[in-house]
């Protein structure tokens, strides 16, 4: 992870792809990596909200992802 993140902010990696895996990798996480995931969300904000259609792709999986959470709690 360290390194494809260092290639992307370096922008030896097509930006769009990566930002894309990034999106689908978060949205298929598990409880055990979702705090990964959400710790790296910082590292590409701009990029991830600064195109409308990926910027609701991931107030989407945010939101079900703490839609799951809550469900998973108090199950």
């Amino acid at each position: 992870m360290r390194l494809s993140g260092r290639l992307f902010l370096e922008q030896l990696l097509d930006q769009d792809a990566y930002l894309e895996w990034f999106l689908g990798s978060l949205h298929a996480s598990n409880l055990d990596m979702l705090l990964v995931w959400l710790s790296t969300i910082g590292v590409y904000w701009k990029n991830l909200t600064s195109y409308r259609k990926r910027g609701r792709r991931l107030a989407q999986t945010l939101l079900d992802k703490l839609a799951w959470v809550c469900h998973s709690s108090f199950s």
